[in-house]
């Protein structure tokens, strides 16, 4: 179960070309580079907390990283469009519950219950008890 309604996944794929380095000095300590990686290909995949896969891209070329960045800002975008959405809870699904169904404590006087619904399905989850309701993480 996922705590985020989205999770990105990235891969990147990188050759490796040899490279001509200095002898090691004796004087002071001395890594020696033999190889540098080449990003070549990246794919991504956004799934959503119903394990879906939402998008998915791969791309191979010469700008491999900054493409890789673009198409990272894109998909933040378009999540960030997706929360901003916020549909209307449905009515019919009100259920007549006692108790909270996040900590089972009986409403009363001093436990109100509140409606706690999916903000983006407007579906109802559940009566909750307010303080349970604010706490409560999608």
């Amino acid at each position: 179960m996922f705590f985020h309604k989205f999770c990105v996944y990235a891969d990147i794929e990188s050759i490796t070309e040899k490279v001509l380095s200095v002898e090691p000095s004796n004087d002071k300590s001395f890594s020696r580079q033999t190889e540098i990686h080449r990003p070549v290909a990246y794919s991504i995949l956004l799934v959503d907390d119903c394990k879906k896969i939402v998008y998915h891209k791969f791309y191979c070329g010469l700008d491999v990283i900054a493409n890789l960045v673009l198409s990272l800002q894109n998909i933040s975008k378009a999540v960030l469009k997706y929360r901003e959405r916020n549909i209307p809870m449905n009515k019919n699904d009100i259920i007549s519950q006692n108790k909270c169904h996040l900590c089972g404590k009986l409403f009363s006087k001093r436990c109100t219950s509140v409606r706690n619904h999916d903000h983006f399905a407007g579906k109802l989850l559940g009566k909750a008890c307010e303080g349970c309701n604010l706490n409560y993480k999608v």
